[in-house]
């Protein structure tokens, strides 16, 4: 029994340090100050990662948005509005 509410805090825990927040594109080129078309072309060139809902809309994990800025070395021009 201990041992059940060991893994059910642990599994709570790493849900909490898993980043799980989506950004629109619209978020995104506010972010990066650039327009739907550079968007457009980035995806195009898989300069930048996302993701497609089943619906066919395009969202962009943190995890995609931090691996632009580290091969980059472009770093938004605004903060990121986090999710509260």
């Amino acid at each position: 029994m201990g041992m059940a509410q060991f893994c059910v805090w642990e599994v709570e825990e790493m849900s909490a340090k898993i980043e799980r927040r989506y950004f629109t594109e619209k978020e995104v080129c506010e972010m990066f100050n650039i327009t739907r078309k550079t968007a457009f072309r980035w995806r195009k060139e898989k300069s930048i990662g996302f993701m497609r809902t089943p619906s066919g809309i395009i969202r962009y994990r943190q995890s995609d948005i931090d691996e632009y800025e580290r091969r980059t070395g472009i770093r938004p021009h605004r903060e990121r509005k986090h999710a509260a």
